[in-house]
């Protein structure tokens, strides 16, 4: 993580491993937040007074281990395990301790971007969110999941849509730890439904976004992730979903064999063939090509 400074926070770090020392950095920005992913040598990462000097914008960092490590503050020392999420103030104070092979994922976020998904964030700060937590878990999954050591690899949805859907469960993770921060969770199945509808009917739109259903049931964006959310749902897995069923109705039918696979793709919403292959076969258990192939009566 030696290298982290010029490219995503600055802080000074010391390792006892000086002649073996190394460290590893991928950064992928999805639009306003940028996802890292880290590992490396045993070091300790100091955020000081000069640090925060240097710095020409500060943020919140939301910082997920994949093994125990430690998180000091002037007053207080935070012990963090596998799968743990923490969000950290870069405007004050504090160091890491890192093993040996312990690799993370850091998710830098503006402050006035996750205000408007968490209305008092500073009472999130420095609490633990307990990883194996049914939303801390999921958070969790969702951020690994982006992997920015890919990052010369598209992803399916657009950056807007993932970045949402970060906001959403860092809002309902809060909960869990400090119900202050956030509003509480609520369900609204009658909501939630006409979500859902409106996504399956209009999913065919290759850039169909959250706001475009946002608006035609009425209610902010911020709001729909919620709901989905609190159903444990997301847009863009609703949305990937419902593309594929279209898509596998288009292959069951003779009346369209005389499209190619990439045109199905294309018509179902698809942007990316391989994309498309991926999902058939994550789903349905069979690519696109077995699908027509296996459909009834062939």
């Amino acid at each position: 993580m030696g290298n982290i400074c010029e490219r995503f926070i600055h802080v000074t770090t010391s390792s006892r491993e000086v002649v073996d020392f190394h460290s590893e950095l991928a950064v992928r920005q999805l639009g306003p937040l940028s996802v890292a992913y880290m590992g490396g040598s045993s070091q300790d990462a100091f955020r000081t007074v000069r640090d925060i000097a240097r710095s020409t914008d500060q943020s919140y960092h939301l910082v997920i281990g994949h093994g125990p490590w430690r998180l000091r503050r002037p007053s207080e020392e935070l012990l963090l395990t596998a799968g743990d999420l923490v969000l950290i103030d870069s405007r004050f104070e504090q160091s890491a301790h890192w093993p040996s092979g312990c690799t993370a994922h850091n998710v830098k976020i503006p402050f006035e971007w996750l205000a408007a998904w968490v209305p008092e964030p500073r009472k999130l700060v420095c609490q633990r969110m307990d990883g194996s937590a049914p939303w801390g878990r999921l958070l969790a999954q969702y951020v690994a999941q982006l992997a920015p050591q890919l990052a010369d690899k598209p992803l399916p949805l657009s950056n807007q849509m993932l970045a949402d859907q970060i906001g959403a469960l860092l809002s309902l993770a809060a909960t869990e730890v400090a119900p202050a921060a956030s509003a509480p969770a609520r369900t609204y199945p009658e909501l939630q439904a006409r979500i859902v509808d409106a996504i399956r009917e209009r999913c065919s739109e290759p850039a169909l976004e959250a706001l475009d259903i946002a608006r035609q049931v009425g209610v902010s964006v911020r709001t729909l992730h919620r709901v989905l959310s609190a159903g444990a749902l997301t847009f863009g897995r609703l949305l990937i979903d419902a593309r594929a069923d279209v898509a596998r109705r288009m292959l069951e039918a003779p009346g369209f064999d005389r499209l190619s696979l990439e045109e199905i793709g294309q018509r179902a919403g698809f942007s990316d063939a391989s994309h498309f292959s991926r999902v058939c076969s994550a789903r349905f258990g069979h690519t696109p090509s077995a699908l027509r192939k296996l459909r009834p009566g062939t």
